[in-house]
C-alpha cells in the first residue's frame, strides 16, 4: 500500500494552499480552519509576519480498505473549514476529511463517482473544487484515448454526498476553480497530447465556464476557445492550471504551448496573452549520478523538438492586499 499523509496546519492569516506530492506527502496550509489576525498584513510587513505551525496529521489510507492503493493528488476545503475533499487518483473516488477539530481530523468515508463499474469506461478524478457549504465539485476523465476524449463534471451534495448532475465537458479535463464570488466555475479541458507522437495533435483544448446560478440541473457549458494565440503550436493549446482573481478573470497556462492566457468570464473572451519566457541553462550535470548515462532532458533543439522554454505548469493572482 502507498501511504499518503494529509497535514493540517494553522496559519496566522486567511491562506489555503496545497502542495501536491503523489505517494508520498500531501500538506495541506489551510488557514480557514481558525481565524485570522484581526489587522491584515500591510504591504510592507509582507511574508515576515505569516507563520504557521502543524497541528494534525491525516493518514488517508485509513479511508480504504486493507490492500488498496491510494494515491491523493488534488484537495479543497468547505467555506467553513470543517470539511476536506480529495481526490484519491489509485482508487478512483473522492475521500472525506473531518476537520472540525484540526488537531484531530476523522476519515469520513470515500465517494466512487463511476456510475457502472463494471463498464468500459474509467472515471480517472483530475480534480475537485467545493462551491460554498453545498456542492462538491469533480472534474472526471472519461476518454477512451488521446483522440476519443470526454469527461464530466460531477456535482455531489457535500451534506448527502448523493450525485446530483452530471454535466459534459466535451473532452479531457484537468484543474478547475470557482470563482471568489462563487459565480463561476472554470474547468481546463487540456485534452493532452500523446507523448509518442510530436505536436501538434488534435484535438485542440480550452476552457469551459459554467455560471452557478439556478439547480446544477440547470448549469450551462460556454466553452472559450484558446486557439491561434500562442507561437508553439497555436492550433494545439494544452492548457493546465487555471486561477480566477477578484475581477472574475481567469489565468491559463497553456504548459506545452508556453504560453499564458486571461479570459474574462462574465463576457468569455480572451483580454490578453503572452509567452511565458524562455530559459537558459549552463554548467548542470546532464548524467545521471552513478549510472554515466546522458540525461534524456534536452537543452537545446533537436529535430522534432521544441526550442528550451520554461514550461510553466501552476501560477496563481497575487492577493489585492498584497499589490503595490
Amino acid at each position: 500500500m502507498q501511504d499518503c499523509y494529509a497535514s493540517v496546519t494553522r496559519a496566522t492569516h486567511r491562506l489555503c494552499n496545497v502542495c501536491r506530492m503523489k505517494r508520498v506527502l500531501l500538506a495541506i496550509l489551510c488557514a480557514g480552519l481558525i481565524g485570522a489576525t484581526a489587522n491584515p498584513p500591510s504591504l510592507a510587513q509582507g511574508k515576515r509576519d505569516w507563520s504557521s505551525q502543524r497541528v494534525g496529521t491525516f493518514a488517508n489510507y485509513t479511508n480504504a480498505s486493507i490492500g488498496d492503493t491510494t494515491v491523493s493528488e488534488i484537495i479543497a476545503a468547505s467555506a467553513d473549514g470543517r470539511t476536506l475533499v480529495y481526490t484519491d487518483a489509485g482508487r478512483g473516488t473522492l475521500g472525506f476529511i473531518d476537520i472540525t477539530n484540526p488537531a484531530a481530523p476523522q476519515a469520513r468515508g470515500t465517494l466512487d463517482l463511476d456510475p457502472d463499474p463494471i463498464d468500459d469506461v474509467t472515471y480517472s478524478l483530475t480534480s475537485v473544487a467545493v462551491l460554498r457549504n453545498q456542492y462538491v465539485l469533480a472534474a472526471a476523465d472519461t476518454s477512451a484515448s488521446r483522440v476519443d476524449v470526454s469527461g464530466e463534471l460531477v456535482v455531489i451534495d457535500l451534506a448527502t454526498r448523493a450525485i446530483v448532475h452530471r454535466l459534459d465537458l466535451g473532452g479531457q479535463p484537468d484543474s478547475l476553480k470557482v470563482s471568489p464570488d462563487h459565480r463561476f466555475i472554470v474547468v481546463v479541458i487540456e485534452n493532452e497530447r500523446n507523448e509518442d507522437i510530436p505536436l501538434p495533435q488534435v484535438p485542440a483544448g480550452y476552457l469551459s465556464v459554467i455560471e452557478t446560478a439556478g439547480a446544477p440541473t440547470s448549469w450551462v457549458r460556454d466553452d472559450v476557445q484558446l486557439t491561434g494565440l500562442a507561437d508553439y503550436f497555436p492550433d494545439d493549446p494544452e492548457p493546465e492550471f487555471v486561477d480566477i482573481n477578484q475581477a472574475n478573470r481567469a489565468v491559463v497556462t497553456l504548459q506545452e504551448n508556453n504560453h499564458i492566457v486571461v479570459v474574462d468570464l462574465p463576457s468569455r473572451t480572451v483580454v490578453t496573452d503572452f509567452p511565458a519566457g524562455t530559459v537558459n541553462l549552463s554548467a548542470i550535470d546532464r548524467t545521471r549520478a552513478g549510472a554515466g548515462v546522458p540525461n534524456t532532458i534536452a537543452l537545446t533543439p533537436e529535430p522534432r523538438q521544441r526550442p528550451p522554454r520554461a514550461r510553466r505548469r501552476g501560477l496563481g493572482w497575487q492577493p489585492d492586499r498584497h499589490r503595490q
